[in-house]
Order: C-alpha cells, then sequence, then structure tokens
C-alpha cells in the first residue's frame, strides 16, 4: 500500500497521482469509479471496477453455461407452471 497525499482546490476537486494514471489507463475526460464504504473512499479506474465484478459473477456461472439460456429455460418453467395452474382453476368453474 502506497500513501499519497493530495490537496483539494476550492472546487472540492484533487489531482489524481500521474505514475497511478499511467498504470490505470486513466486519461483526461476517463471516468473512475468512486466507491464510499465506512467513511473511506477509494478511487478505481472503470476496467478495474468492472474486472472486479465479473470475477465476482463467474463464482455464480456454471462453465459453459449461457446467462441467457438459463433465464430461458426457468422463463419456460415459470410459464409451464402458471399455464397449469390456470388450467386447473378453469376447469374448476
Amino acid at each position: 500500500m502506497e500513501l499519497v497525499t493530495c490537496k483539494v482546490d476550492p472546487q472540492g476537486r484533487i489531482t489524481l497521482p500521474l505514475d497511478w494514471r499511467r498504470q490505470q489507463k486513466v486519461a483526461s475526460g476517463s471516468q473512475v469509479v468512486l466507491i464510499r464504504e465506512d467513511g473511506v473512499l477509494r478511487i478505481e479506474s472503470v476496467e478495474r471496477s468492472l474486472s472486479e465484478a465479473q470475477a465476482l459473477v463467474a463464482k455464480y456461472v456454471r462453465s459453459g453455461s449461457s446467462a441467457l439460456d438459463d433465464l430461458r429455460q426457468e422463463r419456460r418453467r415459470q410459464f409451464a407452471s402458471e399455464d397449469a395452474e390456470f388450467e386447473r382453476h378453469a376447469e374448476s368453474l
């Protein structure tokens, strides 16, 4: 961990260290992600934040599966269940 101090200008802005910007490929006009947690403000490049999110989701995805195919299959099961319930209800009338 590296400690870097920055000054806050009158508009509340800080300048991100040049070496960090180069390392994270953050150029003028780039967007960054600010994460506030327990009074701590963390700055990440959008790319790093996206990579972390993808890694988190990957833990819950079966190898070789498609989230879209899984969703379609689940929806088909739901529709079939609803259709069967509707038929039972219609027969009781």
